[in-house]
Order: C-alpha cells, then structure tokens, then sequence
C-alpha cells in the first residue's frame, strides 16, 4: 500500500519511496475442490517500508521470455512488524517497544513462492522481557509472521536479569509464548 510511487519505464519498476505497509497472500495449507490450495491473507504485515518493485526485465517489456526471478521487490531500509492487535494478548504489546524490526530484503519470484519460502531477517525488540533477538519470521501455523527459536544452552536473561528461562520461545498472533523452565530467585 504504497503513499507515494513513480513509474521508470526504462528500467521497468516502480519507485515507492513511502509504503504504508505489505501485505501478503499465500497458498493455504488447505485444498479447495480441484486440489489447488485456495489463497489465504498472512496476518501480519510489514510496515513503514520504502523500495522498488521490478515488474520484469528492462529488456522484456512485452513478457515474451521467462525471467523467473521477476517480478521481485527490494526495500531499502529497516521495516516493522508490530503485535499490538486487541486480538492479540488483549492489546498489551505496546508498537513503541515490542516490535520485530524486519532488515532490508529482496523477495524475488513473486509469481511463484511458496508459503514455506518466505523468510525475513530481522530481530525481536521485546520491551525488555527477553534480550534482541536476531531470528528470522516466517509465516507461522497460524498465517502470521512470527518464529519459533530454542534459548542458548546458558538460556535467555529475561526482564533485564531479573530471571533466566531456557528452551522454546514462539512469536506470533497468539503472542510471545515460552515453554521451558523460568528461573527467578530461588525459584524454578
């Protein structure tokens, strides 16, 4: 959803140097009638991005070749997503300070990925439960952006060293879960 956007005929792109924010159709795990799997809409999206969107190659105008890697989209600078939805632990991760800040990317072959394939780098900024953590999202179980990450054998430092828990923490539209051992005073 971009704000602003310029066509380069010439290079065959577009310029969208504001971007409101992407949003994603993916093939659903699902099958409809035919055996085709049906399209369902990823929850999450990526926010306050700016980048180009190559349609095809500058010299394929008409689309009579194959370029498999068009049409791709390359942003240019960090982006956001955010898990402040009400439907999401009631609303309680402030956008401000729980965020997963998604790197600069290229998501190539837009005509033809796979649900599995989409991957973005980045890191969970979590308000201070948890320390940064750099993991890439994916598209979850339940078609939001999120991941699944098992702690260091030493565990993570949570709430700014007050506690240590170890082993599986899960981002999603569920929220951040863990399941493991917490370890707080002398108390596990």
């Amino acid at each position: 959803y971009p704000k602003e956007s310029t066509f380069d005929y010439d290079s065959f792109k577009l310029n969208m140097p504001v971007i409101d924010s992407l949003s994603l159709m993916v093939p659903s795990h699902k099958k409809d009638r035919e055996g085709n799997p049906s399209q369902v809409r990823v929850k999450s999206v990526i926010r306050n991005l700016n980048g180009t969107l190559w349609i095809d190659h500058p010299t394929n105008k008409s689309g009579l070749k194959d370029y498999p890697y068009y049409p791709f989209f390359k942003s240019e600078d960090d982006s956001y997503v955010y898990y402040n939805d009400p439907d999401i632990q009631n609303g309680t991760y402030s956008d401000s300070l729980f965020y997963y800040e998604v790197y600069p990317f290229t998501f190539d072959s837009l005509n033809q990925f796979t649900t599995e394939g989409i991957q973005f780098k980045g890191k969970l900024v979590s308000g201070g439960i948890l320390p940064e953590i750099e993991h890439p999202i994916s598209v979850q179980d339940d078609y939001s952006l999120g991941f699944v990450n098992k702690s260091p054998d030493d565990g993570y430092s949570i709430y700014q060293g007050k506690g240590l828990f170890m082993n599986d923490i899960k981002l999603s539209n569920k929220g951040l879960k863990g399941s493991g051992t917490l370890k707080y005073l002398t108390s596990t």
